[in-house]
């Protein structure tokens, strides 16, 4: 049974022979040892300096899926751009319509002009 006083210290050593292990493997490492709560692991896991730079910033990805269609000039994309800093007289806003074609299609209609 480990003491309350001794609890750091305990899990600071087993954490850096461990090479500085998370959690499950602290646990493993003192698994000896009786009355050990859980929240103890995860304070001092949540105040090593060296496991806070080692964590990984999550990067949030963009995924773009095309919509494709069988249908020619089914589907198109619009965009509103906003220019009100700078507007042209009257006009806040830029309105770009884009359709949307397979380039084989597109290749046809070359190909017809």
């Amino acid at each position: 049974m480990a003491y309350y006083e001794a609890l750091f210290d305990l899990i600071n050593e087993a954490h850096i022979q461990t090479q500085h292990g998370g959690r499950d493997i602290i646990m493993d490492h003192l698994k000896h040892y009786f009355g050990i709560p859980r929240q103890a692991y995860k304070i001092f896991l949540d105040n090593c300096e060296v496991c806070q730079r080692k964590k990984k910033i999550p990067q949030k990805e963009v995924v773009i899926k095309p919509i494709l269609s069988e249908d020619f000039n089914s589907r198109a994309q619009l965009d509103l751009i906003d220019i009100q800093a700078n507007p042209d007289g009257d006009y806040k806003f830029l309105m770009a319509y884009q359709m949307a074609l397979k380039w084989s299609n597109l290749n046809k209609c070359l190909k017809i002009i």
